[in-house]
């Protein structure tokens, strides 16, 4: 029996551990997700975007028409990667968070068993 306490309690504080660090972790990457540096890129780069598509209007049926119609596409090209990036940045903050999330539950099953196996291994015998 005092093998199955020191158990136990080993699994109960393995067990707190991980569920605190779990939950530690989904919290911070659902609840609070970090500003990305990439997003605000991307959103400086769809107002060029949309400014170049605006003066490429403009400048229809005039001598310089053909740059601003190569502005305009450059500027769209490249606010298109940026949204990617961070749709991509976006989408590692959930798989992050699912995985901390996964860490979390497991540890919440090591606290239960951990209390388990301690209350077994403190249960005194019955003397007959």
């Amino acid at each position: 029996m005092q093998m199955l306490k020191v158990f136990g309690i080993l699994v109960l504080l393995g067990g707190l551990l991980l569920f605190f660090v779990g939950t530690g972790g989904a919290v911070m990457n659902f609840v609070f997700p970090p500003n990305e540096l990439v997003c605000k890129y991307a959103e400086d780069d769809l107002k060029k975007a949309d400014d170049s598509a605006k003066s490429y209007e403009k400048a229809k049926g005039t001598p310089g028409e053909l740059a601003a119609k190569s502005e305009a596409e450059r500027t769209i090209k490249a606010a298109q990667a940026s949204n990617d990036s961070c749709g991509r940045a976006k989408e590692s903050h959930l798989f992050y968070g699912m995985i901390f999330g996964g860490i979390g539950f497991v540890g919440f099953i090591g606290i239960l068993l951990g209390a388990v196996f301690t209350l077994i291994g403190f249960r005194k015998k019955k003397t007959a």
